[in-house]
């Protein structure tokens, strides 16, 4: 903020705090080794090889769970079943999809009284949505061109971000949308679906060859939380990228040029459709 101005508004510090996860959200959701994973799962070819299939194969669900979830060992043992290399990568890839479709409900969403209800979503103090209705009434409040100015061309700063935020949301809903159409891909994963409804875009368990099912649940604070919408926030990413990380350590022949990404960026309009 420039310092003649002199003005001071705590959605200010909001702003700055709002861009640099942006940043830290699209890089996450970029992660090449994670869309090497999204291919592997959702492709019809069985003689792909996962490169190091020695470290998956030394993994079971209750390390997963303990290392990512921070389960203890006595509630993860409860989830410890027989899994191929195949239904831990499909493990892998619910976890990591409910983690950035939390993280783009809080970024983008507005706040929504009992957000932290089992089937309640929604924004932060810092969300995108939250901060361009505070900056619109200050704009209304301003007598002074000058201050009308400058909030004028902070709500600029603000619709770039939306439109960062609204391209990585088309960017996972593609990838949903792949799932939904691949049968191989379904006939694992089982999630909540409803059009309609923002809730409803998580993944909510993967299905076992011995028939048992993993459900996503995740730990927050001292309760074992059983809603993907409540806990998947919680989720430890620096260690799921780093377990993904070391399973696709060796480049791999994968068509990469599909996936849309942040540089075709859609033309700002503050009148975007939401979720809600």
């Amino acid at each position: 903020m420039p310092k003649s101005t002199g003005y001071s508004h705590p959605f200010i510090g909001s702003k700055s705090y709002l861009a640099k996860k942006v940043v830290e959200f699209e890089k996450v959701r970029e992660d090449e080794n994670f869309m090497k994973l999204f291919y592997f799962i959702n492709s019809s070819n069985t003689e792909l090889a996962v490169p190091n299939a020695d470290y998956l194969g030394s993994l079971s669900s209750k390390m997963i769970l303990q290392n990512i979830c921070h389960y203890s060992s006595k509630e993860s043992a409860k989830f410890n079943h027989a899994m191929t290399n195949k239904e831990k990568l499909f493990l892998l890839y619910g976890l990591y999809h409910n983690y950035l479709w939390r993280t783009f409900d809080q970024l983008y969403n507005p706040m929504v009284e009992g957000s932290k209800g089992d089937y309640c979503a929604g924004g932060c103090p810092y969300s995108q949505d939250y901060l361009m209705i505070m900056c619109k009434d200050l704009i209304k409040e301003q007598e002074h061109k000058q201050q009308k100015a400058f909030y004028s061309a902070f709500l600029e700063e603000l619709e770039v971000i939306r439109d960062r935020l609204h391209a990585e949301k088309e960017a996972i809903r593609w990838s949903f949308d792949q799932l939904k159409e691949n049968d191989v891909a379904l006939s694992k994963i089982t999630f909540i679906v409803d059009d309609d409804n923002f809730n409803k875009k998580y993944f909510a368990s993967v299905k076992l060859e011995c028939k048992a099912e993993i459900h996503f649940t995740y730990r927050a604070e001292d309760q074992i939380v059983l809603s993907p919408i409540v806990g998947a926030h919680e989720i430890d990413i620096k260690k799921l990228r780093n377990i993904i990380d070391k399973i696709f350590k060796i480049p791999t022949i994968v068509q990469m040029s599909k996936i849309p990404t942040k540089r075709g960026r859609l033309k700002k309009n503050s009148e975007k459709g939401r979720l809600y």
